[in-house]
């Protein structure tokens, strides 16, 4: 076979692209090409895919296309390679037996490594021509992900809260998420939306998301379109040049809204910042097996505690708008923190039923969108 591919491309798109595809790349499959990258060059552009059969992943950037092709290339080894060139252009050849040479241009450094046909690669899922389509912003889908990202179950073998639901309303966006410890739902006013959809997107994919969306929030263009679409089980999320396909999960999300507490006459005020830091303080003696802190409501005043058999105990105190009878309560302070983190108003509501009962948290005012329900443990 003489040479397939030839192309000429900067290093850093090229490694940005590689990175992405390799975190999808399935490194433990007894197939050894789903520990590839698929390089496609042509039209101007070379195209960088990974499949794990699941999720999939594909994106672009500009390219001097010599000689147009694909090849399948061990994801991991094309990384360091790349990563080792110095920066700027970089050539990338295939010859005899898939055979690859990663060159930088203007410079001696060259790599080879051995590929696969392309042929032998797995066929990438396509959005088909009349399946609908959702048009988001950047800014829109990251407040949705970065609200509850956090408390999807890293179970894997319970795939149903491995993932986060998404669902779409007339005029409402929402993402809910649980563990079974903690769950958090985030929903948004959408003006002229029509559509309804529910998904369960699997947190792999949830992950990915958020670092493309985080990548465009640094870069302050908070207007950029996020299109999902939907083809039989398969959902596609395409950002720019980046496409992400993912077989949905085929199972039942938990009935969140039963799990809300519908009553909580006795919600008080708290400052976020502080309840943050006074946490993070007391969790410093907090066991170091259950993770737990006690938190005691009484008059004009939030107190917790912590205590550790072999270190000692901690306390703290904030100030709070409380009027009622004494309350009290135990929670996993890696839990309450993460809640707070996604809490962006000066103020929280906390609603504490009692010593059984799970707390709810809302932001004082802000848009109203964010709710998270905490359970409590035994401390």
């Amino acid at each position: 076979m003489t040479t397939t591919t030839k192309f000429v491309a900067s290093k850093k798109p090229l490694v940005r692209m590689v990175t992405r595809a390799a975190a999808v790349a399935d490194k433990k499959s007894t197939m050894p090409v789903l520990a590839h990258v698929l390089l496609t060059a042509g039209d101007g552009s070379v195209n960088v895919s990974a499949t794990d059969l699941f999720i999939s992943v594909m994106q672009s950037c500009e390219a001097d296309v010599k000689e147009p092709g694909s090849v399948s290339v061990p994801a991991s080894e094309l990384l360091a390679r790349l990563k080792a060139m110095p920066d700027g252009p970089v050539q990338v050849s295939v010859g005899t037996g898939c055979k690859v040479t990663v060159h930088a241009v203007g410079s001696k450094r060259r790599f080879t490594l051995f590929g696969l046909p392309a042929t032998e690669y797995p066929k990438l899922p396509a959005v088909k021509a009349d399946d609908a389509v959702l048009t988001l912003t950047a800014t829109q889908l990251f407040d949705l992900i970065e609200h509850t990202y956090f408390s999807v179950s890293k179970d894997e073998t319970r795939a149903h809260l491995n993932s986060a639901l998404f669902e779409v309303e007339p005029g409402v966006i929402r993402m809910v998420s649980t563990d079974g410890h903690r769950l958090t739902k985030y929903e948004m006013p959408v003006d002229g939306l029509d559509a309804v959809a529910t998904m369960l997107i699997p947190l792999k994919v949830v992950n990915e998301l958020r670092r493309a969306l985080k990548a465009i929030k640094k870069q302050d263009r908070p207007d950029v379109a996020v299109t999902i679409a939907q083809s039989g089980q398969v959902a596609f999320f395409t950002i720019r040049d980046l496409c992400l396909s993912a077989k949905l999960i085929d199972a039942q999300f938990p009935p969140y809204e039963a799990v809300i507490p519908k009553d909580r006459d006795g919600a008080f005020s708290v400052d976020t910042a502080a309840l943050q830091l006074a946490i993070a303080g007391v969790a410093v003696a907090s066991s170091k097996v259950t993770d737990g802190i006690k938190l005691d409501a009484v008059e004009g005043a939030l107190k917790l505690s912590s205590s550790d058999a072999e270190c000692g105990d901690g306390f703290d105190e904030v100030s709070v708008d409380y009027v009622g009878p004494d309350l009290s309560v135990g929670f996993s302070h890696k839990y309450l923190i993460d809640v707070l983190k996604a809490v962006d108003t000066e103020e929280v509501s906390l609603g504490i039923g009692g010593p059984l009962d799970p707390v709810v948290l809302r932001p004082v005012g802000g848009d109203g969108g964010f709710l998270a329900v905490v359970m409590p443990m035994r401390i």
